[in-house]
């Protein structure tokens, strides 16, 4: 998976580090929704009052995630429903899930779209007094509409409405900042989907941790602030056309809380992304390691490397004038790639050892058909008695010291060999039985196939049988036992030998 790093390049130097989740858990009822404001968007930041909230008491909670992944992207904040936030953890079990809160219209809501009518609308409103200079909010829209009702009657939207003063003049004034970025358009059912910038979206179809059919991916939104200002904002979600098929908002913890640093850490082949507040006369000329630069307010450095670990400075040029601005430090750490090997094919009394290398601070193995950590140790046996004759996927999520995260994939299939002994084994021999260089193999037939697979599956040798006596070289075998397998018109044998 891939874990995407923002710098903002300020007076002051703010980052996001935005990190996997797990598997959803949903808490209505111990937290007010004030206490939610305070202590999860704010993280018991004193600047924030006039806390109001209006909508169903099912409607608000905290989500959190236990230990298992999912696609959500966000770990742990807020939830707002139009329907019940009970509803939404996994499985995606129904195309329609419905709870009407019966909470009516919002005009603020209703501007987004106008000649829809707004229902079940959930608000959440307070005041703020910024300590910087900038808003930041990660979220995540997810809809029981996705996909079936895209481009109809029915478009859910939400709305992040801001009000108070615009840095360099100005006023907010229920200004809405929840937009597709790059855009002006609202986040809603028909802007975002699978024909509309669609990657922003992610298809839930037979999910296995969230409810919702679909949702956006995390998206952020900015605004410009006037340090210690004061701020109001309004949070609203409401069902569009009808009191059917739910819609989400989630929140991240912290949302209102920016981090202040200058420094960064990657890993190689993530995404840099570099941000400069809009300032009015001026352009921008960037400068970091591995010969960087760049012109723009927010470059990017793509799939970096080690060698872009240094300083990236800002400079504003003003005609013939050039002011240094700001700078941050990046570290890009080394990735540890795993190797789960080739895909094996075995027969349903032998079990498979799958071994992902050590080198490695945590390992965490799943299958892909269920949502639970099979393992958290280097090695995973896949007993057969426990999946079944067919194909079954496993993978497995490495983290380095550096925190740099890794994943393979490996297909194990499971055939049923209970009629491998047509061919009487009396017939076959396999010897010597320890073998050290040479096996020497007896077969009453000729033009069959030959195999020997070790006890993973993998198959090492592999030649064709034209006389009853054959001799097959094992020089290059590692200790241990395998298992040789002849394929004829008569049938087909297993027998088992060690090699010394």
């Amino acid at each position: 998976m891939k874990t995407i790093y923002i710098i903002f390049i300020t007076l002051i130097f703010t980052f996001l580090i935005q990190k996997a989740s797990a598997q959803l858990i949903i808490d209505n009822t111990s937290m007010t929704p004030a206490q939610l404001v305070q202590d999860v968007l704010f993280i018991g930041n004193p600047s924030v009052t006039n806390i109001t909230y209006s909508g169903a008491a099912k409607a608000i909670g905290k989500f959190s995630t236990g230990n298992n992944s999912t696609n959500l992207g966000l770990a742990t904040g807020i939830i707002l429903s139009t329907g019940s936030v009970l509803d939404a953890p996994g499985p995606n079990s129904s195309g329609s899930t419905t709870y009407s809160n019966g909470t009516g219209s919002d005009s603020t809501l209703a501007s987004l779209i106008p000649g829809y009518t707004i229902n079940d609308a959930v608000v959440l409103s307070f005041d703020f007094v910024p300590t910087n200079d900038i808003l930041k909010i990660s979220y995540v829209f997810a809809s029981e509409e996705y996909p079936e009702w895209v481009g109809s009657s029915f478009n859910d939207v939400f709305g992040f409405f801001l009000s108070g003063p615009i840095p360099g003049g100005g006023t907010y004034n229920n200004t809405n900042i929840a937009i597709i970025p790059g855009t002006s358009l609202p986040v809603m059912i028909d802007n975002i989907n699978s024909g509309s910038y669609s990657q922003y979206y992610i298809d839930n179809t037979n999910g296995s941790t969230i409810e919702y059919d679909g949702f956006t991916a995390v998206l952020n939104t900015w605004a410009n602030l006037i340090p210690n200002a004061s701020y109001h904002i309004k949070i609203a979600i409401g069902d569009a056309g009808d009191s059917a098929y739910d819609s989400s908002i989630f929140l991240e913890k912290g949302s209102f809380n920016n981090s202040i640093s200058d420094s960064s850490s990657l890993c190689v082949g993530d995404t840099l992304y570099l941000f400069s507040h809009t300032i009015p006369n001026f352009a921008y000329y960037w400068t970091g390691p591995n010969n960087f630069t760049s012109d723009q307010q927010y470059p990017i450095n793509t799939n970096v490397s080690l060698v872009d670990t240094g300083i990236y400075s800002l400079y504003l040029i003003n005609g013939n004038d050039t002011s240094f601005y700001g700078s941050t430090t990046v570290e890009v750490f080394p990735l540890t790639p795993v190797d789960l090997g080739e895909d094996m094919v075995l027969c349903n009394n032998v079990t498979a050892i799958l071994n992902a290398g050590s080198g490695y601070s945590s390992y965490e193995w799943k299958n892909t058909a269920f949502s639970q950590t099979l393992a958290n140790t280097q090695t995973y046996a896949v007993f057969p008695a426990n999946y079944g004759i067919g194909t079954h996927e496993f993978y497995v999520l490495t983290t380095n010291e550096s925190g740099c995260i890794s994943t393979d994939t490996i297909r194990i299939t499971f055939q049923d060999c209970s009629g491998i002994d047509e061919m009487p084994t009396k017939e076959l021999k396999a010897y010597p039985n320890p073998a050290t260089n040479l096996l020497t193999i007896e077969c009453p037939v000729t033009h069959a196939s030959l195999s020997i697979s070790n006890l993973l599956g993998q198959e090492v040798v592999r030649q064709p049988i034209n006389d009853k006596v054959s001799e097959i070289d094992i020089s290059k075998l590692g200790k241990g036992v395998y298992f040789v397998k002849v394929e004829g018109k008569e049938g087909v044998v297993v027998k088992r030998f060690l090699k010394e």
